[in-house]
């Protein structure tokens, strides 16, 4: 797997030899080869072990991180992000755990490393690694409750983890059928297909409302190209079909209805106290919010929320009772910053920019509805891999454009 060289990689510091530039180059293809393979394709299958591996590429790759890189508008959105949450963490003072939103949101570092790395890397590996991710994770998941006779399919994970998952490697494979032409470019239309079927093995809802929130991308991307576009709007449909021809259309309309299992009821009597506790400490301190170390014992107090619990299990709910507004505007910057790629004319020019641009927020912020992604770095990480990628693709844009006005 072979990543070409960007002019976003020139940050490496080697001595100046033909031996030295060899070795960087190829330091920085084996980084890259490693990044792709492990934050792509073994989410579902090995979430834990790719996750790890991932961050610690990434973090060797922070050296070679130079100004066209930091100078980018999504990494740019996201130091603004992280500036405001150190506001809303030095107005609301308190213990010091109330710093460990920082800690959480860490990772997004390596969207720069990432994107210094991945350089030209084409769109046709990016999808198609995006593809046989989302294919390995449906069969262990498909496995899991077909085979094994387990109730939900998460493999070593929660299950709304695992969907989640399988939902942004299922629409990132999308990206193939965007740039290609010919037959072959209704291959990459797997991606949603088994990221659905991840969801319905999964018993999860929040992914549902996320990969509708990512087709809308998807078919204005595609919009001029009929036959694709025929086939992306004939999913809802298909599915439907193979839901009730299988027998799992009720366990869909069970799991929206949230009367799949009588965990599931307790499951939503637990979310309404805590997205009721979350309401209630934004009113109570509507610009800085209450901090991260107090959040949940006040949550206790003002809508009984269970013992145990971590957070609020829900993006939303946790930056708006922990950060106040100023945390929303935090959380709204970081997942957000995607779409300032297209602050750029050369990216708007491509549709597989805009389409990933489009795409990631959309889907993150459907999916911080009813869980977290920010401090779970199973989904932190897979979040960072596609922004580098996205960063990545545009400045060599950028880059392509300068070189052609010259």
């Amino acid at each position: 797997m072979m990543c070409r060289v960007s002019e976003a990689e020139k940050g490496f510091t080697f001595p100046g030899s033909a031996l030295a530039k060899g070795k960087r180059t190829g330091m920085i293809e084996a980084l890259a080869s490693t990044v792709l393979v492990s934050g792509l394709v073994f989410p579902g299958i090995a979430s834990h072990v790719a996750m790890y591996l991932t961050l610690v590429c990434l973090a060797l790759a922070l050296g070679g991180t130079g100004r066209a890189v930091l100078g980018s508008p999504v990494l740019r959105a996201m130091a603004a992000g992280a500036g405001v949450l150190v506001v809303s963490i030095l107005l609301n003072g308190g213990p010091a755990d109330n710093w460990l939103p920082l800690v959480m949101v860490l990772p997004l570092i390596g969207v720069a490393s990432g994107a210094a790395i991945l350089g030209a890397t084409p769109v046709s590996l990016f999808a198609t690694l995006c593809l046989l991710g989302v294919v390995a994770g449906f069969s262990v998941g498909a496995y899991e409750v077909l085979v094994a006779g387990e109730s939900r399919a998460g493999f070593g994970n929660n299950p709304i983890q695992y969907a989640s998952l399988m939902v942004v490697l299922g629409f990132g494979a999308l990206a193939g059928a965007i740039s290609k032409r010919g037959a072959m470019r209704f291959v990459y239309v797997l991606g949603p297909i088994c990221a659905f079927g991840a969801v319905v093995l999964s018993g999860s809802r929040g992914p549902i409302i996320a990969g509708a929130a990512m087709m809308l991308p998807a078919l204005f991307a595609v919009r001029r190209d009929r036959a694709m576009l025929a086939a992306l709007l004939a999913l809802p449909l298909a599915g439907a079909i193979a839901l009730v021809a299988t027998g799992y259309g009720d366990r869909v309309l069970a799991a929206i209805t949230g009367e799949l299992t009588s965990g599931m009821q307790e499951s939503n009597s637990v979310r309404t106290r805590m997205y009721t506790a979350a309401w209630l400490l934004f009113l109570d301190s509507p610009l800085w919010g209450h901090g991260l170390a107090d959040m949940m014992a006040l949550a206790r107090a003002v809508a009984d929320v269970p013992e145990g619990l971590e957070n609020l299990h829900s993006d939303f709910a946790n930056f708006v009772a922990a950060g106040g507004l100023l945390g929303l505007v935090a959380y709204g910057l970081m997942i957000c910053a995607p779409v300032f790629a297209l602050v750029d004319r050369a990216v708007r020019a491509d549709p597989v920019s805009v389409y990933l641009a489009l795409s990631i927020p959309m889907g993150h912020l459907a999916l911080g509805l009813t869980m977290t992604t920010l401090g779970v770095l199973t989904r932190t990480t897979l979040f960072v891999v596609v922004c580098a990628f996205l960063v990545a693709r545009a400045l060599e844009l950028v880059r392509a454009r300068g070189e052609a006005g010259r």
